[in-house]
């Protein structure tokens, strides 16, 4: 019993520090061991935006995804975390049409679904679909109306774009003479909002004028049988 207690006496408490490089640990590791602690492996550390290469030694180079500590392992330890910055993909299929600045859908046809939209983004964590209201769009069945916004969850950041539907700039999913008023309003007095501009521009050539309100008139009348091209 007494050799017993001289060897726990002697057995010495090792640290493990860790740099993590703005990463973040969601599951702790340990901080502390000794030679009888029983074998175990780190996890891990996630950072937004990033691609965790591994943990490197201090006073090594060598990178290891799995850093395993066995049992009977001694000395101090500090651990690094290596990272990449993740190249983004496109969120997007080119079915649509984005302004990335404006961060706006544009120049969806009338009576597209919500479902169609939804199809056409390639690369997310979630997808949410809101009204004009802030309410959420439970039936993506239903058609797209200028106004409504989807939320895009992507590399942990939710990503907030508006629709606006070809010629729908008063957002209740058709097209009449009341979409054609507010843009003849809208064009008197230069006061439409950006994604009610590209609802308005059915001649495509970036401005807003009496030629835009008689094409969407023509529309209407059916003289003309679309509005794209």
């Amino acid at each position: 019993s007494s050799i017993s207690k001289t060897i726990s006496a002697t057995i010495n408490t090792c640290k493990i520090n860790y740099i993590l490089n703005d990463g973040v640990l969601n599951i702790k590791n340990p901080t502390s061991y000794t030679v009888a602690t029983a074998t175990f492996t780190l996890n891990n550390p996630v950072r937004t935006g990033y691609k965790f290469l591994g943990w490197s030694e201090s006073g090594s180079d060598a990178m290891s995804l799995s850093v395993t500590i066995k049992k009977g392992t001694i000395g101090d330890k500090t651990f690094i975390a290596n990272w990449k910055k993740e190249e983004i993909k496109d969120i997007f299929s080119d079915k649509l049409v984005v302004d990335r600045t404006n961060k706006i859908i544009y120049k969806i046809s009338v009576g597209s679904s919500i479902a169609s939209i939804k199809d056409s983004i390639i690369a997310s964590q979630s997808i949410n679909f809101y009204d004009s209201d802030g309410n959420i769009i439970d039936n993506i069945n239903r058609e797209a109306r200028t106004g409504d916004n989807v939320i895009i969850k992507f590399n942990n950041v939710d990503n907030k774009y508006i629709i606006s539907v070809l010629g729908d700039l008063n957002g209740d999913g058709k097209i009449d003479v009341g979409d054609v008023a507010k843009l003849y309003r809208g064009f008197k007095k230069d006061n439409l909002l950006n994604y009610e501009k590209y609802s308005a521009d059915v001649i495509n050539d970036g401005y807003i004028n009496v030629g835009d309100a008689a094409k969407l008139y023509g529309y209407i009348k059916g003289r003309i049988s679309s509005l794209e091209g």
